[in-house]
């Protein structure tokens, strides 16, 4: 190291030294000890939101004495577990959050000397007026009203099931003004949705709902403190196969320390496969996390629908094998859009298409 590389971290403590000799407050002398970390100002949105945005920023001081070593975003705590899209970058993105509720998120950042810093933002999201009027009264007429007008109003693919729609309207509006209970409320959305039969419209289950409002930083993080693995791998014949298994209740965190695991024990194949015992455990969060972290190539995502919002998906340090494919033929409509993902990073595709799934609000 010359005296040239050491010189700036010598004067900083002397920096130091002489703004406290000349009376600067403490808060201009703190931010020279630590990055300064700011995630943004708290948000509120309505939902359905196709995308948000996490505008954080890293600064250091002084500026030739460190650089950033690393920025990372988690999630603290909130009704579901979201995905963070460039999570290592100080302006990160969530896509498609479905459960309103309080979300809280830390930003975390670490320079060249070792020093770390973190703040936090909350983000709210709540249902659309009408629908949470809707959830207050008595009877199941106007949750039908407000359900089919959420989704006229706000689903990206309406244009291609207005007519089919409008035809359902009518005969399950009657229905709904016959409804007597909660289960036959539900009954009755699942019914629709299976006459109209297009699989990016779903409803959130009771056990979504129920395994959602469990999230917070306690959900087990590591192989050694889960009760249940996320994964298992092996190298059959020179070809790496990732095996995924029930992961419906598998933390965002763990998924991402498991398969990094598998990836990194699995760099000397070319080739590498990927299969999915119990497909159904497969939600859409985790088909972005699946997506990023399979990211050869900066990819623009483009987000539908309005706003049409494009993520440049940075390229992932784990995307190293020259083939990964799906292993079988899948129904599930998550494993088949993250084939075909996958596929267009094979070719080279710069941008993808995203349509996200939109959910029917249920009541419970």
């Amino acid at each position: 190291m010359t005296f040239l590389n050491t010189l700036p971290k010598i004067l900083l403590p002397l920096s130091l030294l002489m703004l406290i000799g000349c009376g600067s407050d403490f808060e201009e002398m703190e931010k020279w000890e630590k990055p300064e970390v700011n995630a943004g100002s708290d948000q509120l949105h309505t939902l359905p939101k196709a995308s948000i945005t996490l505008n954080g920023s890293v600064k250091i001081f002084p500026k030739n004495a460190y650089t950033i070593k690393g920025i990372q975003w988690t999630q603290v705590s909130g009704p579901a577990q979201l995905t963070i899209l460039n999570d290592s970058e100080a302006v990160a993105t969530i896509a498609n959050p479905t459960t309103a509720g309080t979300y809280e998120f830390q930003l975390y950042a670490k320079d060249s000397g070792d020093r770390t810093n973190t703040d936090r933002v909350k983000i709210v999201l709540q249902e659309a007026v009408a629908t949470s009027l809707a959830r207050k009264t008595a009877g199941y007429s106007d949750d039908f009203q407000a359900t089919w007008e959420l989704v006229a109003d706000h689903y990206s693919g309406y244009a291609d099931i207005e007519q089919q729609w409008h035809e359902l309207y009518q005969p399950y509006l009657v229905k709904a003004e016959n409804t007597m209970s909660d289960e036959n409320w539900q009954s009755l959305l699942e019914n629709m949705l299976e006459e109209l039969d297009d699989p990016k419209l779903v409803i959130q289950a009771p056990t979504q709902y129920q395994m959602a409002s469990a999230y917070s930083t306690k959900l087990p993080a590591t192989r050694e403190s889960a009760s249940a693995s996320a994964l298992h791998w092996k190298n059959d014949n020179g070809v790496g196969v990732i095996t995924f298994n029930d992961l419906s209740a598998i933390s965002m965190d763990q998924l991402s320390s498991e398969l990094s695991s598998a990836v990194q024990g699995l760099t000397d194949v070319e080739e590498l496969q990927l299969a999915f015992s119990q497909p159904d455990s497969i939600n859409e969060q985790t088909l972005l996390k699946l997506m990023a972290f399979f990211t050869r190539q900066p990819t623009g995502l483009v987000i539908y629908p309005s706003d049409n919002h494009l993520v440049t998906l940075s390229a992932s340090p784990f995307a190293i094998h020259s083939t990964v494919t799906v292993l079988g033929e899948h129904h599930n409509a998550a494993i088949a859009e993250f084939n075909q993902y996958l596929q267009g990073q094979q070719y080279g595709e710069p941008s993808y298409s995203y349509f996200p799934s939109f959910v029917v609000p249920a009541v419970y």
